[in-house]
């Protein structure tokens, strides 16, 4: 069956295709395909796994809205290319559900079916941005492209949506719908995602003090990419780097 995954502490790099893996990041995986991956030994590797069957899936879809219009394999396809809150908590709660010893199956199931029916409203709204995406013209979706090679190798200076809009020759209002519409994010969240998996590796691979670091990637204050750390990892970086 699918495997949905939600790494709770850990580092590394998974391949095929390549993607970094650390804390609080999703992952999935289709049935039998090859798998991968380089963990960092010095942080401690804690993981959910749910496992999910087509059959059961498309049985509860059923009960619950008589929808099937619903394809799990297209988001299990889709790799790192979503961002998912809800799943995450949902994800972590089940985890601390099954620590404590205290769940019951009923309190597991529950949980377990939460999370299909947030994957299922991911899905129906993602299909309407995928025929949103349709709709983009190539030369709006090359100069998306051109915008996040830019960011990829400018993360780290104070990338305004001004030059990103005369970069991409369209207005702000329009770059960042369709840039949504796209990549499932806002520019802001690409731009920080990006410059927290740099500052994860630099935590692990140097002797760089928080501040040191904080200025590399591109935050004159340490406290602000010790709070959106934070929110990512579910830790500080000094507490990421014990």
């Amino acid at each position: 069956g699918y495997v949905l995954a939600l790494y709770i502490s850990g580092a590394g790099d998974e391949f095929y295709p390549y993607q970094n893996v650390s804390p609080n990041t999703l992952r999935c995986y289709e049935p039998s395909e090859k798998y991968k991956a380089i963990y960092h030994p010095q942080i401690p590797l804690r993981c959910i796994t749910v496992q999910f069957d087509q059959e059961f899936i498309d049985q509860y879809l059923q009960e619950i809205s008589g929808d099937l219009e619903v394809n799990f394999s297209d988001f299990f396809k889709e790799k790192g290319k979503f961002y998912l809150p809800n799943v995450n908590r949902a994800m972590q709660s089940l985890y601390e559900y099954l620590l404590s010893m205290k769940a019951s199956r009923i309190t597991v199931e529950a949980k377990i079916y939460e999370i299909i029916s947030i994957l299922a409203s991911y899905l129906k709204e993602n299909r309407l941005n995928e025929e949103n995406a349709r709709s983009i013209n190539e030369t709006d979706l090359q100069a998306l492209d051109e915008l996040t090679h830019y960011m990829d190798e400018h993360y780290s200076f104070n990338i305004t949506l001004q030059t990103l809009s005369t970069i991409a020759c369209m207005s702000e209002s329009k770059m960042k719908k369709l840039f949504k519409s796209v990549y499932n994010m806002s520019i802001t969240e690409y731009i920080q995602r990006k410059r927290i998996s740099v500052a994860e590796h630099m935590l692990i691979q140097t002797d760089l003090t928080i501040a040191e670091i904080s200025r590399i990637v591109g935050y004159s204050n340490p406290s602000r990419l010790i709070e959106i750390f934070k929110r990512y990892y579910g830790f500080t970086p000094s507490k990421y780097r014990e």
